[in-house]
């Protein structure tokens, strides 16, 4: 308590002696963190060299990123995630001026990809959640703004996956009792059959074609990096019960 109130003393003194020049404001800004106006003193926006992939893909050079023409990169991202990927245009059009003005070069799309699963298996994204997705990486790349994809976590089959998989019934009934529930955490860390499905789902990402750039996404050098297994690990603490759960895998 004491030292609590040394401090507040110490502030006190501090402010007092510099008052006056608090109270100067006539080098003072305004700061407006949701505009993106181009005149603003702190937009960023044109430090990013657009388009994004202009250098070639991203490169490790020891523990450094460079592009394939040797020009050195450091990336400042954000991550966006679940069901966000996947907003209108309209919303993709006000968050890229958003990113942009606060130098944002490059976005992690994270754990996104069961939001986009409504058909019979877990390995195709739907056409129409698809487009919306390849929109929101278009205008990144216009932008200068990378992207990058960990597209999986707690990944749900579903019935078309059934006879690719060792036991579907087991999988489906896990109740993790939490949004893991139904999935294949902890299952995928040794289970082939699991693993193939990640596979073919970011297979089939890659192969792609954005109709927005004409690219397929494989192509595509505004595409730094594809995570293909987030967090968990054999050791966590979701194998355990999720193991517990589906004997065919336990065995």
């Amino acid at each position: 308590m004491m030292l609590f109130r040394y401090g507040w003393l110490v502030l006190a003194l501090i402010f007092s002696l510099h008052a006056e020049s608090f109270a100067q404001t006539h080098n003072w800004f305004p700061f407006y963190p949701n505009v993106p106006d181009k005149d603003n003193r702190i937009n960023m926006s044109k430090w990013l060299d657009a388009p994004a992939g202009k250098h070639g893909y991203v490169m490790m050079d020891d523990e450094k990123f460079v592009f394939e023409d040797g020009r050195p990169i450091k990336f400042w991202g954000v991550n966006i995630c679940s069901s966000k990927p996947y907003v209108s245009k309209e919303e993709v059009d006000r968050w890229i001026p958003f990113l942009a003005k606060y130098g944002i070069n490059s976005v992690r799309f994270h754990k996104y990809t069961q939001h986009g699963l409504t058909g019979p298996t877990s390995y195709e994204i739907a056409p129409d959640k698809m487009e919306r997705f390849d929109y929101f990486q278009y205008k990144l790349r216009e932008a200068g703004i990378y992207y990058g994809w960990s597209p999986i976590y707690g990944h749900k089959v579903r019935p078309g996956d059934k006879d690719r998989l060792l036991a579907y019934d087991e999988i489906a009934a896990a109740d993790m009792n939490s949004h893991l529930s139904y999935s294949t955490i902890g299952l995928v860390n040794f289970a082939e059959d699991i693993q193939d499905l990640h596979i073919d789902l970011i297979v089939n990402k890659l192969n792609h074609v954005n109709p927005y750039t004409g690219l397929r996404y494989a192509d595509d050098p505004a595409l730094n990096f594809v995570e293909f297994q987030n967090e968990d690990n054999i050791f966590f603490a979701t194998t355990d019960r999720i193991v517990e759960m589906c004997p065919t895998y336990k065995q």
